[in-house]
């Protein structure tokens, strides 16, 4: 299995959202690829919905900061990560205002990696490493198979965060013993024989 990308929904119809970077990133027009905005590391912005767009609250400047876009791609310029609700993520966030519903937040990062954040999540990472490697592969064929099926598809992501799908703490939950299990049982699914 090469190493495919997953889109996890982290928020859902929200008017707000805030976030972080552990490094510099860089806000991109996903229509366009076009730069828009740096963000500093280790300082928090708001990101809020405006009409059909998605707008950056700047008390600093006593105004909002259009971005002129209703999707935005953030991405971290060197290896670090991003951050919502207190949690660190790796991968991108993607940010999507459907107008009529709010914005959406999405983390969109390799298969591998963000099952190093579902296996803690799910299972104590203290228990047998054959448990945690079933797990892994258990946690690794419900993903592949959640997002052939398009269950949120219409949303924007493959799965939730959440026990609807899979629990998933991003790089905030990851612990080694979990991240070894991933690694060794890297590509490795479950499937039916007809």
């Amino acid at each position: 299995m090469r190493a495919e990308a997953i889109k996890i929904g982290l928020q859902t119809n929200v008017k707000e959202i805030s976030i972080a970077s552990s490094v510099s990133a860089e806000i991109y027009d996903t229509l366009h690829d076009k730069l828009l905005y740096e963000i500093q590391p280790m300082k928090l912005y708001q990101l809020k919905a405006k009409n059909n767009e998605i707008v950056i609250v700047s008390h600093a400047l006593k105004k909002d900061v259009s971005l002129g876009t209703n999707q935005i791609l953030i991405r971290t310029k060197t290896a670090g990560f991003l951050c919502q609700k207190r949690a660190w993520y790796r991968g991108d966030f993607i940010i999507t205002n459907w107008a009529n519903t709010g914005m959406t937040l999405v983390n969109n990062l390799p298969l591998e990696e963000y099952l190093k954040g579902v296996v803690p999540a799910e299972m104590p990472s203290k228990w047998n490493m054959e448990a945690l490697k079933a797990q892994a592969i258990a946690a690794r064929s419900y993903a592949v198979a959640t997002r052939t099926a398009g269950k949120h598809a219409s949303k924007g992501f493959d799965l939730v965060d959440t026990t609807a799908d899979q629990a998933y703490g991003g790089a905030s939950a990851e612990k080694p013993s979990t991240s070894k299990a991933v690694e060794e049982t890297k590509g490795i699914v479950l499937v039916q024989d007809k």
